[in-house]
């Protein structure tokens, strides 16, 4: 069976395979190039209310964190891999935290530091010192100096020295190491890097960046989590009112951002925000995924219109001025909203080119990883013993991960050593589309096969 797993990336999907993987006995290694753990879900992963608001129960972070099976590296990268399944060795770069275990985390050097950042892990909507924790319930949450903005880093050492003179508990080494190399041996290796959304530039033509209350879907995550800036609870960032009125203006149309949208109309509405306008770009036969978001934003009140956003600016009494063409009439529109949300693209996630090289992983035109569609449906196009799950192969919806999930596991079970009955039994599905909690059920399913379907290819 496969007894050493290493797992690249700690969001959700990570999060879920690492876990599922230790449960079965599993010795698992869970690389995160970031602080804390838990990707672009880090909010609700790291809180004690509901982790998800569709009636998943999302991992909890504090789960990998305490499970004797895992060991959790952040600021860490995988920089080579060598080897062939079942016989992998692994090198993964740790750079320094320059905070011992021993912080209490009592805040005194956040309060003298004089570096004021916006925080990025909270898509910054707050800012953050030099030295900081990232998120209020983020994992690990030992505190961590970002080095590169710190007025102690070199040359430069202890020009400043206003955190060392307050720290009580002698955690804080400036001398420490800047990173350590990590040697580690493992049978297979699972990608689950994720994502990320276009930036700030490309969405300057809407007006993103003039004005507070245009949000990207990113924010508007933070904003509703439930361990986020307020409590879950939708504020408008430039007065902290409740917004009457919201567009989500859907700039790039993939079936992703359908799921994603439909998520966040599902929790306006709950919170009784229900003057909610979705402008959309794209033509009425988007197919499935379409079709679905469409009958979910009717149901839950939201008005459709088939159009492109032109322009987005301030107006009078804190409102923002939407013009939109309608596509049905060709109409131009002029509309007040209280506030706005930019779904815009989904991009390959940074260092996936990088990441693709050291793994010797194919990249496709849009610099996603390469995936074949073979007589199993669509399978990673991963050297073997390199899977890849989630975001890292492309903007999916649920069905589509699904149907990638089974089709990985498929491959694994039977690459292996399991059976092929094994690897049908998997494999096999009617057809109908998944709920998140069927797919996070398929998916454990997944790694629960891979770690005890018989003996790895070295046996």
């Amino acid at each position: 069976m496969i007894e050493n797993l290493l797992v690249i990336g700690g969001g959700v999907g990570g999060a879920t395979t690492a876990l599922a993987a230790a449960k079965a006995g599993a010795k698992v290694v869970l690389v995160e190039k970031r602080a804390i753990l838990g990707g672009k879900q880090a909010p609700r992963l790291g809180g004690e209310g509901p982790s998800s608001g569709n009636g998943v129960d999302l991992p909890r972070t504090s789960e990998l964190i305490e499970n004797e099976n895992i060991e959790v590296l952040t600021l860490s990268e995988v920089v080579e891999l060598s080897g062939e399944r079942g016989d992998f060795n692994v090198s993964i770069r740790e750079q320094a935290r320059y905070i011992t275990d021993a912080c209490t985390q009592c805040n005194k050097c956040r309060a003298v530091c004089p570096i004021t950042l916006p925080n990025e892990y909270e898509a910054e909507l707050s800012y953050r010192k030099a030295i900081f924790s990232p998120l209020k319930e983020g994992f690990p949450a030992a505190y961590v100096i970002d080095i590169g903005r710190c007025l102690n880093s070199p040359p430069n050492y202890l020009p400043c020295q206003r955190c060392v003179e307050v720290c009580e508990d002698d955690c804080i080494v400036f001398d420490m190491p800047p990173e350590q190399v990590h040697q580690r041996k493992a049978d297979a290796v699972v990608v689950a890097v994720g994502f990320d959304v276009a930036t700030s530039d490309s969405l300057s033509q809407f007006g993103y960046g003039e004005h507070s209350d245009i949000l990207t879907s990113m924010e508007l995550e933070h904003l509703l989590a439930p361990s986020g800036l307020t409590g879950g609870y939708l504020e408008k960032p430039s007065n902290e009112e409740c917004p009457e009125s919201v567009l989500i203006a859907i700039t790039d149309a993939t079936e992703l951002l359908w799921a994603y949208s439909a998520s966040q109309i599902t929790r306006l509405v709950e919170q009784d925000i229900t003057d909610i306008t979705v402008v959309y770009h794209g033509d009425s036969s988007n197919g499935a995924a379409h079709d679905e978001f469409k009958q979910h934003a009717v149901n839950a009140g939201a008005k459709l219109i088939r159009g492109d956003v032109e322009k987005i600016e301030g107006a009078e009494k804190d409102a923002l001025r939407a013009q939109y063409t309608d596509g049905a009439d060709g109409q131009k529109v002029s509309q007040n909203f209280d506030l706005v949300v930019l779904a815009s693209s989904v991009l390959p996630a940074e260092g996936l080119a990088g990441l693709a090289e050291t793994l010797s992983l194919n990249l496709d035109e849009n610099g996603f990883v390469h995936v074949d569609e073979g007589s199993q449906g669509p399978v990673t196009a991963a050297r073997p013993g390199v899977y890849v799950i989630g975001g890292a192969s492309g903007p999916l919806n649920i069905s589509d991960t699904f149907a990638r999930s089974k089709a990985v596991a498929a491959v694994a079970v039977e690459n292996t050593g399991g059976s092929k009955q094994a690897s049908a039994e998997v494999a096999a599905g009617d057809g109908k589309p998944l709920t998140e909690k069927e797919l996070q059920e398929r998916l454990e399913k997944f790694v629960w096969s891979l770690v005890e379907a018989g003996r790895t290819a070295k046996a």
